[in-house]
């Protein structure tokens, strides 16, 4: 069996033979294949960052209230899994501490919290997105 090698070498003389871009700076092509002409002045393609501050609605994680979402109440329809829990808890702090807990809850359907201005943090897992209901 005959292995064929292509090095970048070749592979940008190869290329070079299907377009050629001449001294006024269109590119001509082959006669079967059809030229393609960008339009002038196209605006640059922009990127825009996530909004700063607080958003109405979040998912399975710790989010630090203030921060990353506002205080409210927010309602998830369930569980994220068939079989599974969904799981949330008020938070002091995101320390970590058994005392920084003021309260949890879950179970297997639609759920909703209310998270106070004064919590420090809100945990959830196992659940679908929650958005913020009022």
């Amino acid at each position: 069996m005959t292995r064929h090698v292509v090095t970048p070498l070749l592979l940008l003389l190869a290329l070079a033979g299907c377009a050629s871009t001449s001294d006024t700076g269109t590119t001509t092509t082959p006669a079967n294949r059809p030229s393609v002409t960008m339009p002038p002045n196209l605006p640059p393609l922009v990127t825009r960052p996530p909004p700063a501050g607080p958003m109405p609605f979040f998912s399975e994680g710790t989010h630090v209230v203030g921060a990353d979402i506002e205080p409210g109440t927010y309602r998830t329809q369930g569980p994220s899994t068939d079989d599974g829990l969904c799981y949330w808890a008020r938070l002091k702090d995101t320390t970590g501490d058994p005392d920084a807990l003021i309260t949890n809850g879950g179970g297997r359907g639609p759920d909703t919290v209310t998270v106070k201005d004064t919590d420090g943090a809100i945990r959830t897992s196992g659940c679908l997105p929650w958005a913020k209901t009022g």
